[in-house]
């Protein structure tokens, strides 16, 4: 669809007839970049080093290039030089034609008084900035480099999220839907594992009901694709069926199918239509009625078990139940509660939250009378604790976090106050190196896993669900631990510049090396900049963005990386990358979005899919009997003193603090000298 179309004056790159129009034209180029692919036309520094040799350079220079002094003279001139472009040089005709992986590419640009062969050393300069990065001499270096961050640096980033994006869901759609999701490395699709039910790994999630479909609904809207988003709904209601003898698990049904087409429905039916005109003139409310059809497969997970606590897992198919395995994880069962509560306000009917806030308080009943602490994994037929391990990171995030958005989106009480008592427990058991960084040399507080019971270590790693929590401590109000919990999970994501499922900090190994595209360092890197402005997380979030199209591009989408060593690729993309990591990377870079105009009256579900609170709770003050309403009493437990609270300000800005949190991030990690 792309084609150099002949203008008055000269050519441009431009869109042939019957091609679909995603993205608009670069406000800071006047460069339109529209492709079948919906790609922009980008400078991958990987795939400049051919461009040198068209100049005329030598290969050594490549090389040279990435040294860190020179890096950050052509940094500061191409800030100077975009402003310039942008506001004072007209754009004439004129191509560029670079051949990348056997496809054509058009970059329409020609610029009068500048140079060619300067604006591409600086383009080359400015696009490479992730290699220069991790060389800091010191933690004045590591300050100098973070406290500022161009514009135009911004919105470039914001094109690549975007190009991204677009990239991992057009080949989606064109290879793998209506399959659930997409082989990025042989470009096909993947579907429920028939033949091996066992096969956990993959049959939990997929359901053979076009899962990254649904999943990327609201991702679509907060990019703008107005009209693709409405392309995919069409499709959702033409193939959507759940009549399948499958099983699945309840909370990543309830999480990615669920929230997906309640958040969908929610855009469309909003009156204000923040996000464009989403709503097709012959929507009759068919996903809320996907949703609630799910909704009532589900119950039957929590029908048979003895404690009233929902097995892990249910079929689909109508008449069919599983109770094969009653162990599930605290997230797994307690993580239902702002799907099934949106549900309700819905259909002005209390069952769903009334059903999956019990579940909460069941669970929450089961605390040790020690400790105060929750464990990982129960016994839905008796109530007694498998996995007694404590912790904040896999089997145990979301609890904690649904506990407290709960309380924010429906106004529950109840659950605000369970969700502070259980920060203080943990902060109180599991929190190490003092109260905060600000008292421990610098280096972060570390919540280790330990025995609900005795309150012993159980081991020494952190895994990558973990860096949630600085982004739930950023909402629920404390900043300064927010700051120094980020540092922790950057100074691992910088080992090998991603995150491994699993790091053991004794050993400084990495137990589980695989990364999935895993969206929570971006999510408290998200949360974090809106809470402070700083641009040492635009800076964090340019290097994830980065890392990821170095290391996980692969040729239909973005690729599983199999270890984060060596960087092998593994042949799957999960959902979550199109619903959460680019999301939030997107988010982070684009200011202006509506989301961001808007955040207080929006509550993200773990799966990053959007919920708004006003209206959400107009609806339940619609209900005869608001499940949310009512407050119980809590009790404190004893022997979990809550710690003092730590001061909330704009630490971000403060420079003591930054050169703490410099020399932590740049000189590794140094938790047993004491």
């Amino acid at each position: 669809c792309l084609a150099a179309m002949p203008l008055e004056g000269g050519t441009r790159a431009g869109i042939l007839p019957g091609c679909p129009s995603l993205d608009r034209g670069s406000r800071e180029a006047d460069v339109e970049f529209e492709s079948r692919t919906f790609r922009p036309i980008v400078f991958p520094a990987t795939r400049f080093f051919f461009i040198f040799q068209l100049l005329g350079f030598k290969p050594g220079f490549a090389g040279r290039f990435r040294l860190t002094k020179l890096y950050r003279f052509f940094f500061r001139v191409w800030s100077t030089v975009g402003w310039y472009l942008q506001h004072r040089i007209p754009f004439e005709s004129g191509n560029f034609f670079i051949s990348a992986s056997g496809r054509e590419r058009v970059f329409s640009m020609q610029i009068r008084s500048i140079p060619t062969t300067v604006l591409v050393i600086l383009l080359v300069g400015h696009f490479h900035f992730g290699a220069c990065e991790s060389n800091f001499g010191s933690a004045s270096d590591w300050i100098d480099y973070f406290r500022s961050v161009s514009s135009f640096d911004r919105r470039y980033a914001l094109h690549v999220v975007r190009n991204m994006f677009n990239f991992s869901y057009e080949h989606y759609m064109l290879h793998a839907f209506p399959a659930d999701e997409l082989d990025p490395i042989h470009c096909t699709g993947r579907g429920h594992d028939h033949e091996h039910p066992e096969n956990l790994n993959i049959n939990d999630a997929l359901g053979d009901y076009q899962l990254t479909l649904i999943d990327s609904l609201d991702t679509l809207a907060v990019m703008g694709h107005v009209e693709q988003f409405k392309r995919a709904v069409a499709l959702v209601i033409k193939h959507l069926s759940f009549d399948r003898a499958v099983r699945v698990q309840v909370f990543e049904a309830t999480i990615r199918i669920l929230g997906g087409l309640l958040s969908a429905h929610l855009l469309i039916t909003d009156p204000s239509q923040p996000f464009g005109d989403l709503r097709p003139v012959w929507y009759d409310d068919e996903l809320l009625a996907f949703a609630h059809d799910l909704a009532n497969r589900m119950l039957n997970a929590f029908d048979t078990s003895a404690t009233s606590l929902p097995y892990p897992r249910f079929y689909l198919g109508p008449g069919l139940r599983d109770n094969t395995t009653s162990e599930t994880c605290l997230s797994g069962a307690g993580s239902l509660l702002l799907e099934f509560g949106c549900l309700s306000a819905l259909l002005n009917d209390p069952t769903y939250a009334s059903i999956s806030r019990r579940v909460v308080l069941n669970l929450w009943s089961r605390r040790s009378s020690v400790t105060g602490l929750l464990g990982a994994t129960i016994d839905v037929n008796t109530g007694n604790w498998i996995d007694r391990m404590s912790g904040i990171g896999a089997g145990h995030d979301s609890f904690y976090e649904y506990l407290h958005k709960s309380s924010v989106l429906f106004g529950d009480r109840q659950m605000g106050s369970m969700f502070e008592q259980a920060l203080h427990t943990l902060r109180y058991h599991l929190r190490t190196n003092g109260s905060s960084c600000l008292t421990s040399g610098g280096q972060p507080s570390v919540y280790w896993n330990l025995d609900m019971y005795s309150g012993r270590k159980s081991n020494y790693w952190i895994d990558s669900l973990q860096a949630m929590w600085p982004g739930l401590l950023v909402t629920s109000g404390d900043v300064t631990e927010a700051v120094c919990q980020h540092a922790l999970h950057y100074f691992i994501w910088r080992v090998h510049n991603l995150s491994p499922e699993r790091y053991d900090i004794s050993t400084e190994t990495c137990p589980l090396p695989f990364y999935p595209l895993r969206p929570e360092l971006a999510e408290s890197t998200y949360f974090l900049y809106r809470a402070t402005g700083h641009p040492f997380y635009l800076h964090v979030g340019k290097q994830i963005m980065e890392s990821l199209k170095k290391h996980a591009k692969a040729r239909c989408g973005f690729a599983t990386i199999h270890n984060v060593a060596d960087k092998s690729q593994e042949d799957r993309m999960e959902s979550f990358f199109l619903s959460e990591t680019l999301k939030y990377l997107y988010l982070l870079f684009d200011e202006s979005n509506p989301v961001n105009r808007n955040e207080l009256d929006y509550v993200f579900s773990t799966q990053a899919h959007l919920f708004p609170v006003r209206r959400i709770r107009s609806l339940l003050d619609q209900l005869d009997t608001n499940p949310f309403s009512t407050p119980e009493h809590i009790t404190e437990q004893k022997n979990s003193c809550p710690s003092p609270k730590l001061p909330r300000s704009a630490i971000p800005l403060k420079k003591d603090l930054w050169q703490k949190i410099g020399t932590f991030v740049n000189s590794g990690l140094d938790l047993f000298s004491s």
